[in-house]
């Protein structure tokens, strides 16, 4: 009973697209319910694996999905606080303490420390979300494929109102017209910088960079929900990085 309700929530969560708030809310109704049939069936007490069940019983969905393997695959570098450059962690999962990178090969190293003194943490973490995993994430979502696969819908009267519509996509319409044998994707890259504490009466005084991956593929009504996007990376601030 413990797991079904785990993966009931997990379903709405993953595959019927219901939001984080909701699935919070669904977590602690189930385990109200659990604690109420079990009264019922142990009149006399909990058993100890039920009642361990119950305690340990997720009331977040990120717990939940961590319980269940759930979570996206990410992987977590050290960014330095000054130049940006990032680094992975070793096989022990050791992150280097300064950064050595150069502008020139005859150029001073940056030499910015990149850990925490006490956690021996990165200072500013970033973190990676691999393309392949979030495909498979996306493809795996019910009736996706079919409208991948679908061809786009070319305007016929010679107004431009979609990116299919211009002359350079419709001179590869062999590739995606005529796919047998997989499907051909179309991205779109954003790069976009934000302020994201709100807007200042003293002006700029943060500011995160996001890049992202659009499908083209998918209908001009479902390209741009937070779901369907790729999130490449968040460029860290709290200022612009360079054109370096």
């Amino acid at each position: 009973m413990v797991s079904l309700a785990k993966v009931s929530v997990a379903f709405m969560r993953v595959m019927s697209d219901m939001s984080e708030t909701e699935c919070n809310g669904q977590l602690k109704i189930q385990k109200t319910l659990l604690e109420t049939a079990f009264d019922r069936m142990f009149p006399r007490g909990l058993p100890m694996f039920t009642r361990q069940a119950l305690h340990d019983f997720p009331l977040t969905t990120a717990k939940l999905l961590k319980v269940l393997k759930l979570q996206p695959k990410l992987t977590r570098y050290a960014a330095c606080p000054k130049c940006h450059k990032l680094y992975p962690a070793n096989q022990s999962g050791v992150y280097p303490s300064f950064c050595i990178y150069q502008r020139f090969a005859n150029s001073q190293s940056c030499s910015t420390p990149l850990l925490d003194i006490r956690t021996k943490q990165p200072l500013k973490p970033h973190l990676y979300h691999r393309f392949q995993d979030w495909l498979r994430g996306l493809l795996s979502t019910p009736g996706m494929y079919t409208k991948l696969a679908k061809p786009p819908s070319v305007s016929v009267d010679g107004i431009l109102r979609d990116l299919w519509d211009g002359s350079e996509l419709q001179d590869l319409d062999h590739l995606f017209h005529a796919a047998q044998d997989g499907l051909r994707l179309v991205f779109s890259l954003g790069v976009d910088w934000y302020i994201p504490f709100g807007n200042k009466i003293a002006g700029l005084v943060a500011s995160l960079g996001v890049v992202a991956l659009v499908c083209m593929n998918l209908p001009p009504s479902e390209r741009y929900r937070p779901e369907n996007m790729y999130l490449v990376t968040i460029l860290p601030g709290p200022r612009e990085s360079t054109q370096e």
